[in-house]
């Protein structure tokens, strides 16, 4: 995709792009004749046309080809590939094209965005405010889109200190025992600035006339509009494949014969036979152009449903009927018939010798499954609401529809139950729910497998889709497979026919299987097929993922041997290709926790079992476990054989360590022959097991307690946290009792960390039992259900909530029996079975309700009417109408882009290395390579712009910086929401960025936002992102005097708050201790600043007593004199360390002496020097730092004077010197007496560049908030 990035030629050297120069045709409206976009020069002509296409300037080209020297260039062409073109001098011509029934559609639907703000039911149609962003809303009037700036060489205007400092969003923060707190008012939601319609026409419907007769399609026509101006003039245009045009027709006669006003365009034609259109229309176009193009730009992937929307606003609009059509025609084309399976396979067999091919096939492989996972997203929803033609066989139950198959526009639907007991020995449909999602984790695994090593295999496209309590799999179909599967498994009517009917039939079936099935088996072993040539394929796949090679017998007593699986299947199409499918076991069973829980069930029978009897250990588990054993093997062999590195060398090529993915899976009918073999592989999964529940959690554990910075903010970070590091989310349950076990060691650091587990096995938990709810009910109950449960989950406990009874009929559903009580009881349930956690939970959500709220709403797919919940401690009764939608959850294998990877990180090295700029271009070049895969609106993106957001800021380049900061943070918000601790830290960034340029005001107003969502996260707890947040906001209030005693304020809650949750002794805290008690000094505060130093200088003193202590131990135990030299050390440092203190105290208190004293500072410097007037001081919030006289302006302020004061002189601001540097202060003035008529040039220099023009200086001080931020990491 083309950079949106206007006047290109700022960053062509940059980022390596060719700036095309497009001639726009002359019918555009409100477009310039030449259009100029910087884009790669491996960019195809298809990319350039949608960002033709998507650009204000040219939003309504779009039907239309490329030309050049009039000569129609392919889409799939480069740039570089073009004949005879030089960018620097040619141009591109943008030629009018026919138009077609989609064109005309995508004409209308850009007409209806523009005119509705993009907010017409086209781009929201399964859900509220999707893909939503506040960055407009949360800035205010700051116009955020960079475009206006470049094109008209002008920057905005910064906001000064001083006004600023008038509308800090920082007033209504509150400091309750010292720790800020940023008062949320009217609900979650920032306030939005709500844009009306613009009233450009009075309706724009589909014409009484449509559809064109065959006649009329024969001559071009292709569609009919009825079109009301605000002249209260009606027209009847024909849509062509021309373009537009008003007929003769009228409501009462049919006449498509042209009228007179033509146009190619729809705006143009309606210009011309409107002028308030024309003049409202510009209007609504010149303010589209001014918003930033990632707020409306439609992504390839998919965008975030926020789980709190403010409730819409529903106006009447005749033209909405428009949108109505649009989308349906939309879906029918996503649901059409297409051979989804040809189209994937295609894509992924394309070429990858080249960088530009492995490009290609990135992009299409991206686009194909995206438009899939969007038909079968559409499809799942459609067979909920019971609307999808389709369906094979017949149901059973209360709904027949559930346990249905579909096979519909050529993706094949199943329900993820146990419908041919395939599962019955595992865990019933409960096992059926984890196989499909496991199945996705397989397809993504094998994917990558064999797209890196060119391996000769596909997978079926595959989603799995969560909507209503319902889990729909979604796949793409192979050629053939279906009219053998029935040949196979005759209906029933088949197999009721005569026995000598029904004979021929299995014996021709039998002969058929082996064509269908080339490896593994399809009924749990009575049959297996390993045939050579899957067998060749399978071990290449087997040897990437560690799997053995292990003996198998089928019902006939023969052997066979596999690689994988035996459950995975290995089918020849018709088409030639080779597939594998059924890919959810390709790891062994995580049998130690398996075993656990069937013992624990033994000794207490009241404990309930696991769920399911497969639970899997993590691809992401096996490769550590591997990698953990060849260490053990390498030091092994270092310790028997030392003779150098080629035995070492020699040794790992042998060294292999596999595992058998069907050991304790099978039966002992087919699990082989072969007891020895079996047994040893068997402990090989038995120990890779225990080194899971023994080793890895209880470290991970052990590592987030004593490292409380790396702890995520929310479930779903933690989940991938977790994931990482091959931990499976039923551990939950083990990590809590291990907090609970080794409370005194781990827990006391942070309580967040308990809280955020608790939370996070709730939540699941409840998702469990709403699913059983909602399964049972009708769609139109799912609000009415979902409200109860919410009611009652947070309500208080006893007691029947009042609740809508709504008219279910006669028959009475679960939900409506519900009381607190019972899912209290259910809830609890839930978290025993799935988690093994049987500890006390006083009150589930306790402390965390809210985060529990939102962890749920995102997990079900809800979204809630905005309004103030746990108000006071109390949840409110959620009515039905609070529940505003009820959307479904996809689950797929996204495609990556790898060639797009690997740049990355070799960026991200050379800028390790030391070469900066070398890294900074390599780093834009994986920048464009993921938006010519993916586009603009993609998360890989977003990690690429971060980062160079990064690289322009230290640089000093804070223009650039902001562009994409702001891209970044944009893409964040439309894509993993707008309370998501990702989309929070791009908010600090920008507001520390936009301070660093005196935009104090907009700056501010970011990092409150974002303040506000991190006090949310962390509701009744504290978590070290809060603090660092808290430091940055406290030293950009203060370094430029903007707010000093709000500044102050902040500084002292992040270091309460790291004191609470990292420890007095963690060099975070004290850095931080340390920024604060500078900030006192330089703010004259006196009193404060001793307080704060005497805290500093009892951690030192404990600090360097210790050490003493520890060398001393040392020397005892060696038991040699020659350490006395250490303890020596030892004792200087400590002995330094208090007549340190004791300078900087006695500093101090002959500071506060002078203030108690009342010694006026203009009164000793009109002693001594003249009488210079001295700025006055204020307190500090928390506690008074004046003595008696304390309505005096404070001594020391603002001089600049570099000696101590004899008693009566005023006391000079040092608090921009560090400690070390005070004291040689202190130790100067003190040898050179108090006349104070010796100056010291050095510290005359720092004072003048600390009070100087302050970017640099203010970039200083928050780069030590900065640095606290990220001074720890697990």
């Amino acid at each position: 995709m083309a950079d949106l990035e206007p006047k290109p030629s700022a960053v062509d050297t940059q980022n390596s792009l060719t700036v095309v120069s497009v001639l726009l045709p002359s019918l555009s409206v409100q477009s310039p004749a030449v259009l100029k976009l910087a884009v790669p020069a491996t960019a195809a002509l298809a990319d350039i046309k949608a960002h033709i296409a998507d650009s204000p300037d040219g939003q309504f080209n779009t039907c239309f080809y490329l030309a050049f020297r009039n000569e129609r260039l392919p889409d799939t062409i480069t740039i570089a590939d073009i004949p005879n073109f030089d960018p620097s001098s040619d141009s591109l011509s943008v030629v009018t094209d026919e138009y077609n029934d989609r064109e005309i559609r995508v004409q209308i639907a850009r007409l209806r965005e523009i005119v509705t703000c993009f907010r017409s039911s086209t781009t929201s149609s399964v859900g509220v405010d999707v893909g939503i962003s506040y960055l407009q809303d949360v800035s205010g009037d700051f116009d955020i889109n960079p475009a206006l700036v470049a094109d008209t060489d002008e920057k905005p205007k910064s906001k000064s200190t001083k006004k600023a400092t008038q509308n800090l969003p920082f007033s209504s923060a509150t400091f309750d025992d010292g720790v800020a707190r940023i008062k949320v008012d009217g609900g979650i939601l920032p306030r939005r600035h709500e844009t009306r319609n613009s009233e450009c026409l009075k309706s724009l419907t589909i014409s009484c006339w449509n559809p064109p007769p065959p006649h009329r399609r024969t001559a071009g026509d292709i569609m009919y509009l009825a079109v009301t101006t605000n002249e209260a003039a009606t027209f009847h245009i024909v849509c062509s494949v021309n373009g537009f045009y008003v007929s003769r027709s009228t409501d009462k006669h049919f006449d498509p014969a042209p009228k007179g006003a033509c146009a190619f365009t729809l705006p143009a034609l309606l210009s011309q036979i409107s002028p308030q259109f024309k003049t409202l229309f510009a209007d609504v176009h010149a303010a589209v152009q001014k918003r930033h193009p990632h707020t409306y730009l439609l992504p390839s992937t998919e965008q975030s449903f926020p789980w709190v929307v403010a409730e819409p606003n529903y106006s009447a609009d005749p033209s909405r009927t428009v949108d109505v059509v649009i989308s349906y025609a939309d879906n029918a084309d996503a649901l059409a018939t297409r051979d989804w399976n040809d189209d994937l396979c295609s894509t992924a067999a394309l070429p990858t010798a080249t960088a530009n091919e492995r490009v290609v096939r990135a992009q299409s492989l991206h686009r194909v499954y995206s438009e899939f996972v969007d038909a079968a997203t559409k499809g799942a929803v459609a067979i909920v609401q019971k609307s999808l033609a389709g369906a094979l066989g017949a149901g059973s139950g209360d709904d027949a529809s559930i346990g249905q198959m579909y096979l519909n526009a050529g993706i094949f639907y199943s329900f993820a139950r146990d419908q041919g007991e395939s599962f019955v020995r595992s865990g019933g449909s409960a096992a059926a729910h984890v196989a499909v999602s496991k199945d996705v984790d397989g397809v993504a695994r094998v994917d990558a497998v064999c797209g890196s090593l060119g391996i000769d295999v596909n997978t079926l496209g595959t989603c799995v889709v969560d909507y209503k309590g319902l889990r729909i799999i979604a796949q793409s179909v192979i050629p053939g497979i279906l009219k053998r599967q029935q040949q196979q498994f005759p209906t029933k009517s088949v197999a009721s026919k005569g026995a000598e009917e029904n004979q021929a039939q299995e014996e021709e079936t039998k002969a058929d299987v082996p064509d269908l099935i080339a490896y593994g088996s399809i009924d749990s072993g009575k049959s297996i097929f390993s045939r050579a040539e899957f067998h060749s394929i399978a071990e290449k796949v087997a040897n990437v993922l560690h799997l053995d090679l292990h003996k198998v017998t089928d019902a006939a007593g023969n052997g066979h041997e596999l690689y994988l699986p035996l459950d995975v299947k290995g089918i020849i199409g018709n088409d030639g290709r080779k597939y594998l499918l059924d890919l959810g076991r390709l790891t062994p069973l995580d049998i130690e926790f398996l075993e656990a829980c069937d013992k624990e069930c033994v000794d207490d029978p009241s404990v309930p079992s696991y769920p399911h009897r497969i639970p899997m250990i993590r691809h992401e588990l096996v490769e550590m476990f591997y990698e953990h054993q060849l260490g053990k093997h390498l030091q092994e062999k270092a310790l028997v054989d030392t003779s150098g590195a080629e035995a070492v060398d020699s040794d790992e090529v042998s060294f292999d360590v596999k595992f058998n993915p069907d050991a304790f899976f099978l039966t002992p009918e087919v699990g082989g022959s072969d007891l020895q073999s079996l047994e040893k592989q068997q402990e090989n999964v038995k120990e890779m097991s225990r080194f899971l529940g023994t080793t890895v959690v209880p470290a991970v554990t052990a590592d987030l307690a004593s490292h409380p910075s790396s702890v995520p903010l929310d479930g779903s970070r933690l989940t991938r946290f977790l994931h990482e590091r091959g931990i499976n989310m039923r551990y939950l349950g083990r990590m809590v009792e291990i907090l609970d076990r080794n409370g005194e060691k781990v827990s006391d650091a942070s309580p967040f960390l308990k809280d955020l587990l608790v939370e996070e096995m709730t939540a699941r938990a409840a998702k469990a039992v709403l699913r059983d709810l909602l399964q049972e009910v009708p769609l139109h109950f799912s609000s009415e259900c979902i409200a109860r449960f919410l009611t009652c989950l947070f309500g208080n406990a006893g007691g029947l909530v009042e609740a809508e009874a709504g008219e279910a009929g006669t028959k009475v559903y679960s939900y409506q029996q519900l009381t607190p009580a019972s899912v209290n009881l259910r809830v609890r349930a839930e978290i025993v079975s799935r988690f093994r956690y049987r500890g006390d939970i006083p009150e589930l959500g306790a402390g965390r309700k809210l985060p529990l709220l939102r962890s749920i709403c995102k997990k079900v797919g809800i979204q809630l009417k905005s309004k103030e919940y746990f108000k006071d401690g109390s949840f409110p009764t959620v009515e039905t109408a609070d529940v505003l939608n009820l959307y479904p959850v996809a689950k797929y294998p996204e495609p990556k882009c790898v060639f797009g990877d690997e740049i990355f990180e070799h960026a991200m090295l050379t800028v390790k290395q030391g070469e900066r700029q070398v890294g900074q271009e390599v780093m834009s070049e994986s920048l464009n390579i993921f938006e010519q895969a993916f586009g603009p609106i993609h998360g890989d993106a977003a990690k690429v712009q971060k980062q160079l957001a990064l690289m322009h800021h230290e640089n000093g380049e804070y223009d650039m910086c902001k562009v994409y900061q702001r891209r970044a943070l944009l893409i964040c918000e439309r894509l993993f929401g707008f309370d998501d601790p990702e989309t929070i830290q791009q908010y600090l960034n920008l507001g520390y960025f936009e301070c660093l340029t005196n935009n104090q005001e907009v700056g501010f107003k970011y990092m409150a936002h974002a303040l506000k969502y991190l006090q949310l996260h962390c509701a009744e707890n504290l978590h070290p992102e809060l603090a660092a947040a808290e430091a940055q906001i406290g030293m950009l209030l203060f370094e430029p005097k903007v707010d000093v005693q709000s500044g102050l304020r902040f500084l002292e809650s992040a270091v309460k708050v790291y004191e609470k949750v990292l420890g007095l002794e963690h060099n975070t805290t004290i850095r931080t201790h340390e920024i604060f008690f500078n900030s006192l000094v330089k703010a004259g505060e006196w009193a404060l600043a001793l307080d704060a130093h005497t805290s500093l200088h009892t951690r030192n003193m404990q600090k360097f007593t210790a050490a003493v202590v520890e060398a001393a131990t040392a020397r005892v135990a060696d038991g040699q004199d020659a350490d006395d030299a250490a303890v020596a050390a030892a004792e200087q440092k400590l002995k330094e360390a208090e007549e340190t203190g004791a300078k900087v105290s006695a500093f101090l208190q002959q500071r506060i002496l002078m203030e108690q004293e009342g010694v006026s500072a203009t009164e000793e410097k009109s002693r001594v020097a003249g009488g210079a007037k001295i700025s006055n001081g204020g307190n500090s919030g928390t506690k008074k730092g004046k003595g008696k006289n304390g309505g005096k302006a404070a001594a020391g302020k603002e001089n600049a004077s570099n000696d101590v004061p004899a008693q009566g002189e005023e006391a000079p601001s040092k608090g921009h010197l560090s400690i070390d540097e005070l004291l040689e202060f202190i130790d100067g003035a003190a040898k050179r007496g108090a006349s104070g008529k010796a100056r010291n040039p050095r510290m005359h220099g720092a004072k003048k560049a600390a009070n100087g023009n302050g970017n640099k200086g203010r970039a200083g001080a928050a780069s030590a908030a900065a640095t606290a931020r990220n001074g720890e990491s697990a």
